[in-house]
């Protein structure tokens, strides 16, 4: 019998929330969150800049933008200040839109959004 865990992470990011399956305008393509240009993005490169954060449970949501702070997986959050430089995060929106504008008409303002991850 193979025992199958599922191991959760709670995050706090400022960012985007997108349906997983968004269409290409033009083409009606599915964006492909696993296409290899977008690998440093979901792996969490800090070169990337910026997290994709795609559900591959439920399929409810695609996220995008700056982790401002996640959990251990056993105890949670950590009382903690979150700092937010938004001096840094300038070019969120321009990223989010390079990437899914071909998606997405208007991909709106970012937000911040409180969350938790089951994988």
């Amino acid at each position: 019998m193979i025992k199958m865990g599922i191991s959760r992470t709670d995050y706090i990011i400022i960012g985007y929330k997108f349906p997983q399956d968004i269409k290409h305008k033009e083409t009606g393509e599915v964006f492909d969150t696993w296409d290899d240009k977008y690998l440093p993005y979901i792996e969490g490169h800090p070169e990337a800049g910026y997290q994709m954060i795609v559900d591959g449970m439920t399929d409810k949501y695609l996220m995008f933008g700056e982790v401002l702070a996640s959990s251990d997986e056993s105890d949670g959050f950590s009382v903690q200040a979150l700092k937010i430089n938004l001096d840094e995060i300038q070019d969120l929106k321009e990223r989010a839109q390079e990437i899914f504008g071909d998606y997405i008409e208007d991909i709106g303002e970012q937000k911040h959004y409180v969350f938790s991850h089951y994988s």
